[in-house]
């Protein structure tokens, strides 16, 4: 239930987060409904033209997996297939809900190809587009993104700022790891925002390509109320990876906060990963 789209959902809560639309701290769940099909041998002008309509309807279509496969699809007939929805969401009267739906869409697919399309997201003069604009970058492996978002981290607006930091932290930068895990340990917030929420924020980026220097960040994290089950999920995933038998006292406990069988599975083979680990040390 939680496997297919946990890694699209955790990846894009920071642009929710920072847009607004989760005003009480809970993320999106990944939902088995579904949207209205589109046939196998779509144009990909009916597939955007039927993602862009879902967009206008986000509370309706929002947990529909549907519009993911659609967006996979649409992705996989050329090289910059999906700039129409790109474009969409940089124009000027464009909802924000529903570029944020379109960013979720997307995010996953987006390549330097795209860089064009993203340049009016990232020069708006609405600090939530260009949020959402910087967080679209993070997902481009290409240098020139790195300069891009090294030059937002000077932006204005801390919302920004903190996207363009989670960005280079997504990009593997060592040094906004770093100063993510200090903001998480000191407590940092992010204008207005309450330190829980921030918290939850830069554990869901460390989530991405976790090592061992996260460690002590996410052992603290799984046990956190504030933390949400999607969430907890990918910790307890990660520390099985990471192999530190540290961490299996706090799986064990972590299962009094989630009870679903699905996450105790979770944690059977998160513990059992990392006693194989230990017996080949």
């Amino acid at each position: 239930m939680y496997k297919p789209m946990l890694h699209t959902a955790l990846v894009l809560s920071t642009a929710i987060f920072l847009c607004g639309c989760l005003p009480d701290g809970s993320e999106p769940e990944v939902s088995t409904g579904t949207a209205q099909t589109v046939e196998t041998q779509a144009t990909p002008g009916q597939i955007i033209d039927e993602i862009v309509k879902m967009s206008a309807e986000p509370e309706k279509y929002g947990n529909a997996p549907d519009r993911y496969i659609l967006t996979q699809q649409l992705a996989q007939m050329g090289p910059t297939t999906l700039a129409p929805l790109i474009d969409f969401m940089g124009a000027p009267g464009t909802d924000q809900k529903a570029r944020l739906f379109i960013l979720q869409c997307v995010a996953d697919h987006i390549s330097g190809a795209y860089l064009p399309n993203l340049k009016p997201l990232i020069e708006s003069t609405d600090q939530v587009t260009r949020a959402m604009g910087v967080t679209a970058l993070a997902h481009i492996k290409d240098p020139a993104v790195i300069q891009l978002l090294t030059m937002a981290r000077k932006d204005v607006s801390p919302q920004v700022s903190f996207s363009a930091l989670s960005g280079l932290a997504m990009q593997g930068d060592p040094a906004a790891r770093q100063e993510l895990r200090q903001m998480y340990t000191s407590g940092t917030t992010i204008g207005e925002i309450k330190v829980e929420d921030t918290k939850r924020e830069i554990v869901r980026v460390l989530l991405r390509d976790a090592t061992v220097d996260d460690l002590a960040v996410l052992q603290d994290a799984l046990n956190q109320p504030f933390i949400a089950v999607n969430a907890r999920f990918m910790i307890a995933e990660a520390l099985g990876r990471l192999g530190d038998k540290s961490a299996i006292p706090l799986l064990e406990q972590s299962l009094n906060l989630q009870t679903e069988p699905e996450y105790g599975e979770m944690v059977k083979q998160a513990i059992a990963t990392i006693n194989e680990r230990q017996g080949h040390a």
